[in-house]
């Protein structure tokens, strides 16, 4: 495999809040998305999801074995994780309260089997066929929030208003905080979806494409709501979008939109192989 394209860049210009990483290692290279928190807590005076996205990055980079499959990989950042809840003293705290705990989401590429591994609601694009793990419960909430936003401008709001004042989002957040109790569910099979988040991923959540025989393969985040076969492509569709519907309501409707002093609606990873 040989790198073609890499870029990491945060929705604030500011490399110490970005929530996303790309991690490169022999035999595998990944995108990792660290959720945005939902709740209160910090580790280490750093947000939940910069936290997961440090220790997967590190895991894949120094701990991951060349032969794992992507149940092993489950298990053992899943392991890690939990580890790290017991050393800061919260295990039982994140348990009860899922809006607290160190979540991410991850697209790895593994060179020795020729499969794309998926957990959580990055994506990837394979000889130019895009794959993508959705979660239903975020479709229906940006539906809430574009309708809210939309009354608010039927009410005379501007989108310059709303770019301050989101109140679609505002509107949404405690059911933002509420959904992460769907995470990793067993049991609700409409809602429920996967993350990496200390607690065990079902089996359903745990995502291969074979690629073997494929030519080329791109991991991102989804801080990219168009996902291009290049980079340069790539960032012309997501400029294109905040220049046509800022507060993510059209076409691709999201849980959040631009934000002052925001240069994106959420971090981004790109990457691009050549197998």
């Amino acid at each position: 495999m040989e790198i073609e394209e890499c870029f990491v860049c945060g929705k604030k210009n500011d490399d110490e809040l970005c929530e996303d990483a790309v991690a490169v290692a022999s035999g595998y290279v990944a995108v990792i998305d660290g959720s945005t928190s939902k709740g209160t807590m910090k580790y280490l005076e750093k947000s939940t999801g910069r936290t997961a996205a440090e220790l997967i990055k590190q895991y894949i980079e120094c701990k991951l074995d060349v032969n794992a499959d992507i149940k092993i990989f489950a298990e053992e950042v899943t392991a890690l994780i939990r580890n790290a809840y017991v050393e800061a003293g919260v295990a039982d705290m994140v348990a009860e309260h899922a809006e607290n705990r160190m979540t991410a989401s991850t697209v790895v590429y593994c060179d020795n089997r020729k499969e794309v591994w998926m957990i959580g609601d990055c994506q990837c694009m394979v000889d130019g066929v895009l794959h993508t793990n959705a979660k239903k419960i975020d479709d229906v909430l940006a539906y809430m929030r574009a309708s809210l936003i939309a009354l608010a401008m039927k009410r005379g709001a501007s989108v310059s208003d709303i770019l301050k004042h989101d109140v679609g989002r505002e509107a949404i957040m405690p059911l933002l905080r509420e959904q992460c109790n769907f995470q990793n569910d067993a049991c609700c099979d409409e809602f429920s979806y996967g993350v990496i988040d200390g607690f065990e991923i079902p089996q359903r959540f745990l995502k291969v494409i074979d690629v073997s025989g494929a030519h080329s393969v791109v991991l991102a985040s989804d801080g990219y709501p168009k996902l291009m076969p290049t980079l340069n492509e790539s960032e012309c569709e997501l400029n294109r979008l905040i220049v046509e519907d800022p507060l993510m309501v059209g076409k691709f409707k999201a849980t959040k939109g631009l934000l002052a002093g925001q240069c994106s609606f959420d971090d981004r990873s790109y990457l691009r192989l050549t197998l």
